[in-house]
Order: structure tokens, then C-alpha cells, then sequence
């Protein structure tokens, strides 16, 4: 009797095969960046600080990479 039980029970349990799983396709969000007029600007302006930092930094590296110390950092580096 208890053989026959769990073989009813495990034929009414679901199994993975007994579903088809369809893929979820993602779409991609689409965003107002062009609608806001403050956000456009803030982008703006946070670009050109970064480029700003950016060209500040390659004028240093540029500077201190002709120097004694810089040689010396950069061939202990290459070791």
C-alpha cells in the first residue's frame, strides 16, 4: 500500500520537464535624457569637468615625465 501511494504521488507532483520555459526577452529602458533641459545641462557640465581633469593631468604627466625621479620610478616599475 505505501509503494502505490508514492507512486500516485510522485506521478501528480510537476516535474522541470513538464513546463516549457519561454526566454524573457530584455528591453532595453529608454531613457529622456533629451527631454529634461536641466539634466542635458548637468551631463554637459560634468563632461567638461572630467575632460578638464583629464587634460590637467596628461599637462602634469607630461611635465614630471622628464624628470630624474620619474625615470627612476618608471624603470624600478618595469623590474
Amino acid at each position: 500500500m505505501g509503494s502505490n501511494w508514492s507512486r500516485r504521488n510522485s506521478d501528480q507532483r510537476p516535474s522541470k520537464m513538464d513546463f516549457e520555459v519561454n526566454p524573457v526577452e530584455h528591453v532595453p529602458r529608454v531613457l529622456p535624457k533629451n527631454e529634461d533641459p536641466s539634466l542635458v545641462s548637468r551631463n554637459k557640465r560634468m563632461l567638461g569637468q572630467l575632460l578638464g581633469t583629464l587634460e590637467r593631468f596628461r599637462k602634469e604627466d607630461q611635465k614630471l615625465s622628464g624628470t630624474e625621479a620619474y625615470m627612476r620610478r618608471s624603470d624600478s616599475l618595469k623590474r
